[in-house]
């Protein structure tokens, strides 16, 4: 049986744009929360 899937893959930068991250999530706006908010421990804790 096939199964639907539907992933995101989404770049973000640090605020002096000096570093990428580039990641996978199947909600992309639950994840940019997060990063925007920083309450994943990470790339977004660390640079801002």
């Amino acid at each position: 049986m096939p199964h639907d899937y539907n992933f995101w893959i989404y770049i973000v930068t640090d605020r002096n744009h000096s570093v990428l991250y580039i990641g996978v999530t199947n909600r992309l706006s639950r994840r940019a929360w997060e990063h925007r908010e920083g309450t994943a421990a990470g790339f977004a804790s660390k640079y801002q």
